[in-house]
């Protein structure tokens, strides 16, 4: 049996705890991103986008990467987070910031509605359980709504430079990798989290292909 109190384990409790604890709850995810771009990309904590390129957040969800680079970096940012609940939390803690746009909708290799996913239980908690929403039915989900997706390839003809794109989409990253190697000259620093139970050899392919063009210092598929 969990040692953890069932009070803490209850969803609708949790929900409760973090309307209270929102602020310390935002900080210390905060610090944790500084403490993962120190271990994977020291350089981008550094460097500065001399360029003005794009920033751009695949998966932004309540906005915590956005709100990070926000503060460190120039330039700038597109939000993208199909998930209505984490995408108001998303706009209202970024509501002053005239350099963030937020887009409601995901990201694949075509332009078309999908059938988007949540747990089960997240009725319960929407936002709390939002980091789990995906493109993809894991057979443990249920369909949440119907989303927008926009093809990738269509928005990197118009972006002459991305700074920075980071890509946390739970499970569709196999989708759009391809797309990210076509248009890899235009992309700086890449941070990808990888979800190995859905796309078990995506890892290794993107390593392979990071050590064949020297780009271990500015792109990571270690993302968390």
């Amino acid at each position: 049996m969990s040692s953890i109190p069932w009070a803490l384990r209850n969803p609708l409790v949790n929900r409760i705890l973090r309307f209270f604890f929102a602020g310390i709850r935002d900080l210390v995810r905060i610090n944790q991103i500084t403490a993962h771009v120190r271990n994977l990309l020291p350089n981008l904590l550094v460097e500065k986008n001399d360029e003005l390129g794009v920033i751009v957040d695949l998966g932004a969800n309540r906005g915590d990467f956005t709100r990070w680079i926000r503060r460190r970096k120039e330039g700038l940012i597109l939000a993208f987070e199909p998930h209505p609940v984490a995408f108001d939390y998303l706009s209202a803690k970024t509501r002053r910031s005239k350099d963030i746009i937020r887009l409601q909708m995901a990201v694949s290799n075509q332009n078309q509605l999908r059938d988007f996913y949540v747990p089960e239980r997240s009725r319960l908690d929407p936002l709390g359980y939002a980091t789990s929403a995906s493109l993809i039915d894991n057979k443990q989900s249920v369909q949440f709504s119907r989303v927008l997706s926009l093809d990738l390839s269509i928005f990197f003809q118009f972006l002459p430079q991305v700074f920075v794109l980071k890509v946390d989409i739970e499970g569709s990253e196999a989708e759009i990798w391809n797309l990210i190697r076509e248009s890899s000259e235009k992309i700086k620093y890449l941070l990808m989290e990888i979800h190995d139970n859905i796309n078990p050899i995506l890892r290794s392919e993107i390593n392979s292909f990071i050590s064949e063009n020297n780009l271990s210092h500015r792109w990571t598929a270690n993302w968390i």
